[in-house]
């Protein structure tokens, strides 16, 4: 019946075998090398997104690693300004101190020089009344005169000591 149709069982069956075998063959030759191919490459594709996902964190713990350095960076140049303040601070009272220091020095200074001088004068002062006595003395003994005219006496002194620069 297959023989009036122009088929013959057994080329069927050889195509059949053909078949299988070819399947066979290529199943054996493509399908599990290329399986294995794919298996490979999806072991690659997922090492590259470990790697890239450890890259990745490894980046943000550098980045906050960086922001920390930074953070203490600033923090310590805050310090460093701060106490730079603060020596210039100690630095200007201690300037400041001292130049009062110096100048109350130099007040005493002046005051103990103004009392030398002070006392020179008074020393030439009292020279001076004491030349002044002893020539009023010297002119009152040559000539022995009335107490009225002793007022005359001293005017007469007082006036030729104050023509003579208070000395004799």
């Amino acid at each position: 019946m297959l023989d009036a149709l122009g088929v013959n069982l057994t080329e069927i069956i050889f195509a059949f075998v053909n078949f299988l075998l070819l399947v066979f063959i290529l199943f054996k030759l493509l399908y599990k090398p290329t399986i294995a191919m794919f298996e490979q490459r999806r072991q690659t594709i997922q090492a590259a997104l470990d790697d890239a996902a450890e890259a990745k964190e490894m980046a943000r713990q550098q980045k906050e690693d960086y922001e920390k350095q930074i953070a203490n960076a600033y923090n310590e140049a805050q310090d460093i300004i701060n106490d730079a303040k603060n020596k210039a601070t100690v630095q200007a009272d201690e300037i400041i101190n001292e130049a009062a220091r110096k100048a109350e020095e130099m007040k005493a200074q002046a005051a103990i020089h103004i009392e030398k001088e002070k006392a020179a004068a008074l020393n030439e002062l009292k020279t001076q009344i004491a030349d002044l006595a002893s020539m009023a003395a010297a002119q009152i003994m040559e000539r022995e005169v009335a107490s009225s005219d002793n007022d005359a006496i001293v005017n007469n002194i007082i006036e030729s000591a104050g023509k003579n620069g208070w000395r004799s």
